[in-house]
């Protein structure tokens, strides 16, 4: 009963909130608009039905990914609700046990995102049958192929996506890490299942996409007929089924294992580079107190006179450099960051070694063919691994500018003697420094890729050029729109949405 009170409270709470419902709004929409503009032109040269079970399934599987970007917002709060907003000490003294508490909380985010993507089918209906569509273009009105696009396709995203933001977002006490379970499903999805598949694996490299877009999708277009596309029902089979179950098995076993790491218990960092800090911190505690008993004889109180206040310029510099490199820490050191400076230029590599082979032959890997192909991109390119960038941005944006109000300490930033433009121009130049490491380390990777093939004519101003001149520059630009978006909306999960549709 408890359980059940629980998951009745969370979705009250949830369905209060205006997210849910701008959610659901934007993928009735961007289903509508997607039907209508992508879809309408080619149905009636490659004789398509607007209403087949494949063009619905196909419109399910694109409004997956724009979900997947909403609904970390619904998972996160559900999961860190309690600790981000320091009510888990009341929480946690409860009569109640894991099971009630994550149950509830897991299934009431499960249920919203079930409603907000549902959203697509009632799109996709619209579209078929609004005013202003060629009868020729449709078909007969079958139920039972929204029932399957969203029960075959959606549900099984919803519960695989959900468990893993709410597991993220559990386990480090925070909501927004619930984008990092989404950024990690986007990284399976395309830049790893893409080089498995290239690397000769075929068809088992599919069972690595987590949303089952590129096993689902190749399994349609390439294996059914156009009579097939139009009035064959969809059902999971094949690849797609072991696709389906591989995935949410290891969702099963992902909350599996933060149930039994879950304890209603005082919250005290755990993580790798918590403890190495604290290792650090009491490595030179020991030797500060070695020192201070070496100097304790002997030694006089120094006076201190009158300390001059200086609040000019040379402070607010200061003060801004000491602010970009605090931002530039803290990115750094977070698990995002990591990612980014670390795992996603060792990714780079892979796909250029795929990328520079053909057939067994290996090709020239010449440097503006692989800037141009595999490195740089332009913001709109949303095709491969690189819309990872400007997602990354994003979430790094609103990590800064709500990083004082997170902690509590706005109400300290806000009296302390340091100008507006001091703390946005601070943290706006340690996402730059971020930013700038990031290039250095795509062309180390690049270098590190002529190395392993053999060519030596590395080109570096060209790097430089390209990279530093035109790249950097554009992320910088798309930097400074992130923050500006979400310092002025004052809500941080329609700062995201307003970011992500720019």
């Amino acid at each position: 009963m408890k359980l059940l009170g629980i998951l009745r409270f969370e979705l009250a709470y949830q369905m209060r909130r205006p997210w849910p419902w701008l959610c659901l709004l934007v993928l009735v929409v961007f289903a509508f608009v997607n039907t209508r503009v992508a879809v309408v032109p080619v149905t009636l040269p490659q004789d398509f039905i607007l209403n087949s079970p494949f063009i619905i399934a196909v419109v399910t599987m694109i409004s997956c990914q724009i979900w997947l970007l909403m609904a970390p917002a619904i998972a996160g709060e559900a999961a860190a609700r309690d600790v981000h907003t320091g009510m888990h000490s009341l929480i946690y003294a409860t009569p109640i046990s894991r099971t009630e508490y994550l149950g509830g909380r897991f299934l009431a985010a499960v249920v919203v995102n079930a409603v907000i993507l549902f959203g697509v089918q009632v799109g996709s209906l619209l579209a078929a049958h609004a005013p202003g569509v060629n009868p020729d273009i449709i078909g007969p009105f079958r139920p039972a192929a929204y029932l399957a696009a969203f029960g075959l396709l959606a549900l099984p995203n919803i519960c695989i996506a959900t468990a893993m933001q709410f597991s993220a977002a559990l386990l480090s006490g925070r909501p927004m890490a619930s984008y990092l379970g989404s950024l990690i499903l986007f990284f399976l999805t395309y830049p790893v299942t893409f080089v498995l598949y290239l690397s000769g694996l075929g068809e088992r490299a599919l069972m690595a996409d987590p949303i089952g877009i590129m096993a689902i999708m190749n399994q349609m277009m390439s294996k059914w007929t156009i009579i097939e596309k139009n009035v064959r029902m969809f059902t999971l089979q094949g690849p797609m089924l072991w696709n389906r179950l591989l995935w949410l098995a290891i969702a099963l076993v992902t909350l599996a294992f933060v149930y039994l790491r879950f304890r209603f218990a005082h919250r005290t960092a755990a993580d790798w580079w918590s403890w190495l800090a604290r290792a650090l911190g009491r490595l030179k505690a020991r030797r500060s107190s070695r020192t201070a008993a070496r100097q304790e004889s002997g030694t006089t109180v120094p006076f201190v006179g009158r300390v001059r206040q200086s609040f000019g310029f040379g402070m607010q510099v200061r003060q801004t450099l000491s602010i970009a490199w605090s931002s530039f820490r803290m990115i750094g050191r977070s698990p995002a960051g990591l990612f980014l400076l670390v795992a996603y230029p060792a990714f780079v590599v892979l796909v250029l070694l795929v990328e520079t082979e053909h057939w067994g032959i290996p090709l020239l890997p010449r440097t503006g063919y692989m800037l141009a192909e595999h490195i740089t991109a332009p913001l709109t390119h949303f095709a491969d691994f690189r819309v990872m960038v400007p997602l990354l941005i994003i979430y790094f944006a609103s990590e800064l500018v709500w990083r004082e109000r997170d902690a509590r300490l706005s109400d300290t930033i806000d009296a302390a003697p340091v100008a507006e433009w001091v703390l946005f121009l601070g943290k706006l130049l340690g996402l730059a420094i971020v930013l700038a490491a990031l290039m250095a380390s795509l062309t180390a990777a690049a270098m590190l890729t002529q190395t392993i093939r053999g060519y030596r004519a590395f080109e570096l101003n060209l790097y430089l050029r390209i990279l530093l001149g035109l790249q950097l520059p554009q992320y910088l630009l798309f930097a400074v729109l992130a923050l500006a978006v979400q310092s002025v909306v004052n809500r941080k999960y329609l700062a995201l949405m307003a970011a992500l549709a720019v």
